[in-house]
């Protein structure tokens, strides 16, 4: 195959094609499989210290991915009402606004309540680490309920219950998420096919 690149017969060599294909398949697999369910993490909200209980609250609460999470700045949070709507900078350069309850916001900012300008940080004030907020919030899943959990398996949390427990619609929940375009969150969030039997309409 390379001599035939070489001569010019093709432009390009199979394997290339081979390796692009077989990463493209693997992505329309990577669909989201979750193991915790709401009593979860009620129960790990409720016994763990209170900086990782809030992280957890506000992950479970809004989709977001850790680094933006770990991102956030004091300067991006507007109050309004009853809600405190926080300017989010994701993937891809997208910016969006995601929502949380001022009861939320008020007791984020009692418990981190550091001179910085993240509103979750380090305690010397800096901006958290990934890392340490999936140290933290794994080591809080395994201790509690034994179950193996990252950041992201809370953003598949969000948007699984969104989409079953409160039938929201999947164009409002993938522009909450971020995701590029609503097939991004169909690929990842559908796993149900119609049986035989509910196919028929009349």
């Amino acid at each position: 195959m390379t001599v035939l690149v070489q001569q010019g017969l093709i432009d390009y060599h199979p394997i290339d094609r081979l390796r692009i294909t077989t990463k493209l398949n693997h992505k329309v697999d990577n669909q989201a499989h979750i193991d915790i369910d709401i009593d979860d993490v009620k129960t790990v909200i409720e016994h763990s210290d209170p900086r990782t209980g809030l992280i957890i609250e506000t992950l479970c609460n809004t989709g977001l991915r850790v680094s933006e999470l770990a991102g956030i700045m004091k300067t991006a949070v507007k109050l309004s009402g009853n809600f405190a709507y926080i300017n989010i900078m994701g993937k891809g350069n997208r910016p969006r606004t995601v929502s949380i309850s001022t009861d939320l916001f008020d007791r984020i900012s009692e418990i981190y309540n550091r001179n910085s300008d993240y509103l979750f940080h380090s305690a010397s004030g800096k901006r958290k680490s990934r890392q340490n907020i999936y140290k933290s919030l794994h080591g809080a899943f395994l201790k509690h309920v034994q179950k193996d959990v990252s950041p992201h398996t809370l953003r598949h949390f969000f948007t699984t219950f969104h989409l079953q427990e409160r039938h929201t619609d999947v164009k409002a929940i993938s522009e909450f998420l971020g995701h590029s375009d609503v097939q991004t969150t169909l690929r990842i969030y559908s796993h149900s096919q119609l049986k035989p039997e509910d196919t028929a309409i009349l």
